[in-house]
């Protein structure tokens, strides 16, 4: 038995009879005033799972955190964490997809089976391991091409990635309305957040064309604001109380380093993109219809080489996805006064074109009278729609010959 599984055992051993051990207070003869035994405190947290095998390159420690109502919840992070520290890449045979880590158990491998989703490959990487209290499933989707990703665009490596995983918090992000649930790595660097089964299935089809991009976008310095995904994953966790299956993705946390006073989500689509501005501009997320309501107050000009470059990415990007059927993406789009930068990245790009999402355009179209098309379009029309929009949002700032007041620019 482990050392942690023994010495709990001996505690609780303890603990449970040492109430009915009586001794005398201060010598043998002095039978009038007895004493109970202390109780011992476990020396192990029990929100660790120590019990564990320390992998020897990173010794992650996977971990559980408390929610609102301070009930413990693993940390999917940490789960993420340990997982890749328990891969070593030169010695996982190619054909190989499964890697045990302490004699797991592969009933939770078939709780999290695919359902018939049709996401099996020699690509993905399979990793289980469990200790006294859980079980535990991480299937590494596109493993070796995600770490070659995160060796390229990672400047401090692999091991500052899995550490900065290692220690995840619950996060709630301003404006979501996907139902997703977020956690954010302790140190603000990456965001893990919950992805549906129609991203999931998107994703697989057109993960090979995003690691070509990608990776050409960063060895022939073409400009991208795609918002970096570095993992897709499928978690699977059962302990006495809970079972849980959720596929997530790990991306970079736009905003990390920066102390941003306002942020926008933008579609270029004025229909229902109003929101509530009730909360500090701090606390808030506006979308298209608040940026364009407020330009007579707050117009954001860019400096003209700025400018050229924020539409060259926009269109490289938009382009991109378009071709790979996908549409409903965001830039998101953050001020940063202390440095006089906005912060821009194009998000929420998972989501590729299918049947449900025509469907929901056709109504929109002909049902709905409006002067705006809908938020829902072709990738032809949306990408069309989305760069001329962010385009006319973000002027070129004016000189003498075209401008006068006060302004900000970037």
């Amino acid at each position: 038995m482990k050392v942690r599984e023994v010495t709990t055992n001996l505690i609780s051993l303890w603990n449970e009879n040492c109430a009915t051990i009586k001794y005398p207070k201060k010598s043998p003869d002095d039978i009038q005033e007895i004493a109970t035994l202390q109780k011992l405190e476990n020396p192990f947290p029990l929100h660790l799972h120590l019990s564990l095998k320390l992998q020897p390159r990173l010794g992650v420690v996977v971990r559980d955190i408390q929610d609102a109502r301070g009930n413990y919840k693993p940390d999917i992070g940490s789960i993420i964490a340990y997982a890749l520290s328990a891969v070593d890449y030169n010695k996982v045979p190619e054909q190989a997809d499964t890697v045990s880590v302490d004699s797991a158990n592969s009933s939770i491998k078939d709780a999290t089976a695919d359902d018939g989703e049709n996401l099996a490959s020699p690509q993905h990487l399979e990793v289980e391991f469990e200790d006294e209290s859980a079980s535990y499933y991480v299937k590494m989707f596109y493993a070796e091409k995600f770490r070659k990703l995160r060796e390229l665009l990672i400047a401090e490596g692999e091991e500052t990635f899995i550490r900065s995983l290692s220690k995840s918090t619950f996060w709630t992000p301003q404006g979501g309305k996907s139902g997703s649930f977020f956690y954010r790595t302790q140190d603000d660097r990456f965001v893990v957040k919950q992805m549906s089964r129609f991203e999931i299935q998107s994703f697989v089809k057109f993960a090979p064309n995003y690691f070509d991009y990608l990776t050409t976008s960063a060895t022939e310095n073409k400009l991208t604001t795609l918002c970096k995904v570095y993992g897709v994953f499928r978690i699977g966790y059962k302990s006495k109380t809970t079972t849980l299956k959720v596929d997530i993705l790990v991306m970079e946390y736009l905003f990390y380093n920066h102390n941003v006073s306002q942020v926008w989500d933008l579609k270029g689509s004025l229909r229902n993109r109003l929101a509530s501005t009730g909360k500090s501009p701090t606390e808030m997320v506006l979308l298209d219809e608040n940026f364009v309501k407020d330009l007579w107050n707050q117009q954001l000009y860019v400096l003209p080489h700025s400018k050229a470059a924020m539409n060259q990415a926009i269109s490289n990007d938009s382009h991109f996805l378009s071709s790979q059927y996908i549409m409903d993406y965001s830039l998101l789009v953050g001020v940063d006064d202390d440095n006089g930068e906005l912060i821009l990245g194009i998000v929420d790009y998972m989501r590729t074109y299918t049947l449900d999402k025509k469907l929901e355009s056709w109504v929109k179209i002909v049902a709905i009278p409006g002067a705006h098309l809908p938020t829902i379009l072709s990738p032809e029309m949306y990408c069309a729609r989305f760069s001329e929009a962010i385009d006319s949002y973000f002027p070129v700032v004016p000189d003498q010959w075209t401008g006068l007041g006060s302004i900000r620019s970037y």
